[in-house]
């Protein structure tokens, strides 16, 4: 009699969440969303803190070799003084480049379209593309409305991330003193070691990469003001993100630049290209190798891949991130196949003559 009734309330139970699954995985759903925009300030205090952590290490190491606190206030001054120049400077001036540029683009293209072989073709490009910049500064408005409701919460993701580095040290031995005990002392010091390793892929190419990309706008900056460009610093800006992305990148930067220039003035086309072939030179064979070098170990034709799949899988922030990606899987790849190599050099080693090398590798 007890077990009938236990099984049939147990029936009644499920039957009661398989009528209302639906609305129960729509609560843990939205929950799961509660949660994690609330620890998003963390997670991006996280971020910070892991791309400034080489340079605080640097400060700490050459300058306040004695007083390592004074590493984070240097650091926090530093963000202070970049937020206000770009609230003040370098935002404004890029929005006003920016709406410069478009107010005149109809007036450089309308002469092309009225020429007779390719007007018709030019004229509808011209209307796709504006119908691109009006929805492109739609956007950007949007986004800097948001962004100006958020200063608050930037503010104090900021200060998380400076409290982050400056307790970096403490933190680590914290997380030591709480894995150590679980996953034990060998597996520890692999994990360890794994995390040295993604450290190296991930953190080198970001660090790097931000470097150059920095570098490369500000070597843009320099040459289009002097080959007289019109809007280098709004085009300069775009270079050095597109140089976020190899190969692809910096042409898809580079094209609004040449494309203005052209219909502004085409004697100005030349030393454009020179500015252009000097800097992309320079990044190819001095601050590339320099700041980021062989860390992926991946060759033109793997980094083509990461940028294509992760495009298709996340856009743009798939092709920044499908590269490294790319490498973690070579690395874990060539792991495993270390690790089999030396278990069957092992098993061979133990006298075991009749194992067949290609039947392992197929187990």
């Amino acid at each position: 009699m007890f077990w009938g009734v236990a099984a049939v309330i147990a029936a009644l139970v499920l039957w009661r969440i398989a009528s209302e699954l639906t609305n129960i995985l729509d609560g843990l759903w939205s929950g799961f969303k509660r949660l994690a925009s609330a620890l998003l300030p963390v997670g991006w205090a996280m971020v910070i803190a892991y791309l400034l952590r080489p340079f605080a290490a640097f400060l700490e190491r050459a300058v306040f070799s004695r007083h390592k606190g004074l590493s984070t206030l240097v650091i926090a001054l530093l963000i202070l003084g970049a937020a206000f120049s770009l609230s003040y400077w370098m935002l404004p001036m890029f929005i006003q480049s920016a709406n410069e540029a478009i107010a005149r683009l109809p007036g450089l293209i309308e002469p092309l379209i009225a020429t007779r072989p390719y007007g018709a073709l030019i004229g509808e490009v011209w209307t796709q593309a504006q119908a691109f910049l009006s929805q492109s500064v739609t956007i950007s408005a949007q986004t800097l409305i948001a962004t100006a409701g958020q200063v608050g919460q930037w503010l104090m993701t900021t200060v998380i991330a400076l409290y982050i580095l400056h307790q970096r040290k403490t933190l680590r031995r914290g997380f030591q003193n709480i894995l150590e005990p679980w996953l034990g002392e060998k597996r520890y010091g692999r994990f360890e070691a794994l995390m040295q390793k993604l450290d190296r892929v991930f953190g080198g190419y970001f660090i790097g990469k931000l470097t150059e990309s920095a570098a490369i706008m500000l070597l843009c900056a320099l040459g289009f003001y002097i080959a007289g460009v019109p809007y280098a610093p709004l085009f300069a800006i775009l270079v050095g993100v597109g140089s976020l992305v190899p190969y692809v990148g910096p042409l898809i930067g580079s094209a609004p630049a040449v494309l203005v220039t052209f219909l502004d003035s085409t004697q100005k086309l030349l030393p454009l290209g020179i500015v252009l072939a000097v800097v992309f030179l320079a990044d190819g064979y001095f601050i590339g190798p320099k700041l980021i070098g062989g860390r992926l170990g991946l060759s033109a034709l793997g980094v083509i891949v990461g940028v294509t799949v992760g495009y298709g899988i996340a856009g743009l922030w798939g092709m920044i991130l499908g590269i490294p990606a790319v490498s973690v899987i070579r690395m874990a790849v060539l792991s495993l196949t270390y690790w089999r190599k030396n278990r069957i050099r092992e098993m061979r080693s133990d006298g075991d003559e009749g194992l067949n090398l290609s039947d392992e590798i197929h187990k």
